[in-house]
């Protein structure tokens, strides 16, 4: 996962794709609907787990109907779900095929904030595949800057000067030194298009690093 549409950016998925070395090849996005798993009854439980993610996405629910409960951010929705062992007091929070794998049972289904909660996720491989010219793409690559007045904007106008859309900038601190930051950018278009490919080689001159991170098909939600 790489963004949702209520909590925004999975920060751990973008620190991932700085420091791995394969290539952005595909999207997805879907639907997401969360469930309440637990061996214990709703007035039993005392804890309730799930990916920090997930907690966020049904914050105002779990206020509503479980303010007292320690709520505990795990690895992944799945792991929560291991850990419901039966009668432990335990409750996850996860997709309804997580509690059918494990058997554990459901207590409430669909307890997400927003009914339109579309999660999208990247998928990666060893190698970029080849272009092809009956799609539209989708580029993202992170750049680091230097520290100095007008350093963002001399890295977007490669891109403004050449009609070149950017559909999101995300700033993430680089954890090299406090208060340095990376800045995640994606853009419509291929990096092998003429245009995008003179924008980048225009933005190198202007940072202290630039990975692209993969050109891939743009399609959207249903």
């Amino acid at each position: 996962p790489i963004e949702n549409s209520t909590e925004g950016a999975v920060n751990r998925s973008l620190d991932l794709l700085v420091e791995s070395e394969l290539s952005i090849i595909a999207q997805v996005y879907l639907q997401v609907e969360h469930c309440l798993f637990s061996y214990s009854a709703m007035d039993e439980v005392g804890e309730i787990q799930s990916k920090d993610q997930a907690l966020a996405q049904c914050g105002e629910w779990l206020r509503k109907n479980f303010s007292d409960v320690k709520l505990s951010p795990v690895t992944s929705t799945a792991e929560a779900v291991k850990n419901c062992s039966e009668k432990n007091g335990i409750a996850a929070i996860a997709g309804e095929l997580a509690g059918q794998i494990h058997q554990v049972p459901m207590l409430k289904q669909g307890i997400q904030d927003k009914r339109n909660n579309v999660t999208r996720f990247l998928v990666v491989a060893r190698n970029a595949l080849p272009k092809s010219n009956e799609v539209s793409y989708r580029t993202s690559l992170v750049v680091s800057l230097s520290d100095e007045v007008g350093a963002l904007q001399s890295a977007l106008t490669p891109f403004s000067s050449r009609g070149i859309n950017l559909c999101k900038i995300e700033s993430r601190p680089s954890r090299k030194k406090s208060w340095d930051y990376f800045f995640f950018i994606d853009f419509i278009g291929h990096n092998g298009d003429p245009e995008a490919n003179e924008a980048l080689q225009e933005l190198k001159q202007n940072c202290s690093f630039l990975k692209i991170l993969g050109s891939y098909p743009e399609n959207f939600p249903d």
